[in-house]
């Protein structure tokens, strides 16, 4: 009896052995998984090394990776960065300034001649030169002005037969001499047409700016001769703005040596 039991015995666990060898065999049952949250907090990372911190378990180092850290600029090359971008604009500034500077100072000597030739206050010259082309010499309007006071055919061609210049043409104005000459005749002329008015520079200057036939428009009743009145009558903001901002400029060049006046 007792091998009977032992024999079973021994069938059962070959049984068993045969069955878990095949792959069939009862599997225990496995912890359920848990799905992750997007707000699991992250594990404790402790505190960093050589700091002291009253919550323990809680202060972790912002640490980044090498890799990382080596690409970030230090405190002294931020430094160096910075004062080499302003180094860099202020340069450029200081270009442009001379430029600037230069290019007007150029203008000077043909502003003065014209202007004692014409008997015109070289400060008013050169704050229309100013104006019309920031004192470029190649400069040229919308409708057909050039060089530095901005001259039109028609009037070039007035100022060309008043001083008996033959074989004129238009373009020889980009020669700055003969522009600024031709300017200051034009204007001259303009200042004599206003000289019954209270300010025949704000008449003369916006004659020089819209024409002849807008002023005609304007200067009906008071703005005859009251500059007051005529400003006001304007209906060309454009053209004020320009008379006001000649006018404050004329007063800062009144103050240079090279445009205080005549001789």
């Amino acid at each position: 009896m007792t091998f009977n039991v032992i024999q079973s015995s021994q069938s059962s666990f070959n049984d068993y052995s045969m069955v878990y060898l095949m792959g069939d065999a009862p599997r225990q049952p496995q912890p359920r998984s848990v799905p992750k949250s997007k707000y699991t907090r992250a594990p404790d990372l402790g505190p960093p090394a050589n700091v002291d911190c009253p919550l323990v378990g809680r202060c972790r180092s912002p640490s980044l990776s090498p890799a990382v850290a080596e690409r970030l600029p230090s405190p002294m090359k931020r430094w160096v960065i910075w004062l080499f971008v302003v180094w860099v604009g202020l340069d450029a500034w200081l270009a442009r300034w001379w430029w600037l500077n230069r290019r007007e100072r150029r203008a000077d000597l043909h502003i003065l001649a014209a202007a004692r030739q014409y008997r015109v206050e070289p400060a008013l010259v050169k704050a229309v030169t100013w104006r019309e082309s920031r004192f470029r010499e190649d400069a040229r309007g919308g409708a057909g002005e050039i060089g530095l006071m901005q001259v039109g055919r028609l009037a070039a061609q007035e100022w060309a037969t008043s001083e008996k210049r033959r074989l004129f043409h238009h373009h020889d104005l980009l020669d700055p001499e003969l522009n600024t000459r031709a300017g200051t005749w034009y204007l001259a002329k303009l200042l004599r047409r206003y000289t019954g008015t209270d300010l025949p520079e704000a008449y003369a200057l916006a004659d020089y700016n819209a024409g002849r036939a807008n002023v005609l428009r304007w200067i009906q009743g008071p703005a005859s001769t009251n500059s007051a009145a005529f400003l006001a009558a304007m209906d060309f903001p454009g053209t004020r703005d320009y008379i006001r901002t000649i006018l404050e400029q004329r007063a800062r060049y009144r103050e240079a040596p090279t445009t205080s006046g005549l001789p």
